[in-house]
């Protein structure tokens, strides 16, 4: 990205074309998003956006003419900063700290619903569930990968907290037992459950107490061009009290990295083939007519 950069501020300068030359810095501020949504953590934005930072200082210190350096450093920095905060405030965001609240009584306590948070909970007879315990800001957008996936046949809760992406109303999954998720839960065979994970790159990692609906998952989606692995070892996702493990069969618990979740926020067709593609597996492993799957996945 640099390179191009470095290349496109030589051919504005040689064709010292005002009009041009703002064309081409318009194209390469749009361009740093992909550079951007890269970072993982704030922190390692603004790492990048210094070397971004120096680059232009130094591109602008050799450009021809008695005072270009300082003339072009005012016309590129605010360019550049408007860049960085568009970049900084756009795709989901990675939540830091521990929860704010040890259960949902009391985030319920402390919040107003209908102001802080919104439910959305249906129980259509389904023996497949689907989760977004932490939608809204909380993980954007796993309340829209939630919806998809459960279109209008599949029984589906999702939780939405909106104080923006500081993540307060964040309750983790062992510990969110909202009577009405756990109901919907308790009453399928098979659980689903979206949630934004902060490793770098772009899949998902998959765990959940049921490994065989795991493994038939991870296939369905490198199947349909994503990249998945199962188990997942860092955010196994196995626990017994872990809400969408609470089905009769256990669950899935589907860890998907920031970028590419910014990337089914962005692309209609990306976030179809991705939520057909879990929809398919879960729909697949509850009609295979496994009897035994009580019995062989929950520990």
């Amino acid at each position: 990205m640099l390179e191009a950069f470095r290349t496109s501020l030589g051919m504005a300068a040689a064709a010292e074309e005002p009009p041009l030359f703002l064309s081409i810095i318009f194209f390469h501020l749009a361009s740093m998003e992909s550079y951007f949504s890269d970072s993982i953590t704030e922190w390692a934005a603004i790492r990048k956006g210094g070397v971004l930072l120096i680059y232009i200082i130094g591109m602008a210190a050799a450009w021809p003419g008695p005072d270009a350096a300082a003339r072009m450093t005012r016309i590129l920095l605010p360019f550049f900063l408007l860049a960085l905060a568009a970049c900084s405030a756009h795709g989901p965001a990675a939540r830091r700290g521990g929860d704010v609240y040890p259960d949902f009584a009391a985030l319920k306590a402390a919040n107003t619903e209908g102001l802080d948070y919104t439910r959305e909970a249906y129980f259509r007879g389904s023996k497949v569930a689907i989760f977004a315990p932490h939608g809204g800001d909380i993980e954007r957008p796993t309340s829209l990968l939630a919806r998809r996936t459960a279109g209008r046949d599949l029984n589906l809760y999702i939780f939405n907290g909106w104080h923006g992406p500081k993540g307060d109303l964040h309750v983790t999954s062992a510990r969110f037992d909202d009577p009405e998720a756990v109901l919907i839960a308790t009453s399928s065979l098979l659980g689903v459950s979206f949630h934004g994970q902060a490793d770098r790159g772009s899949w998902v990692c998959v765990g959940g107490a049921n490994k065989a609906a795991a493994q038939l998952l991870t296939r369905r989606l490198e199947e349909a061009g994503f990249a998945a692995v199962t188990p997942c070892q860092r955010l196994p996702g196995a626990s017994a009290k872990n809400l969408v493990n609470r089905p009769a069969a256990g669950g899935v618990q589907l860890e998907i990295t920031l970028r590419l979740l910014s990337r089914l926020e962005r692309e209609e067709e990306e976030l179809a083939k991705f939520t057909e593609a879990v929809r398919r597996a879960a729909l697949e492993y509850v009609s295979a007519g496994q009897s035994a799957a009580i019995q062989e996945t929950k520990e």
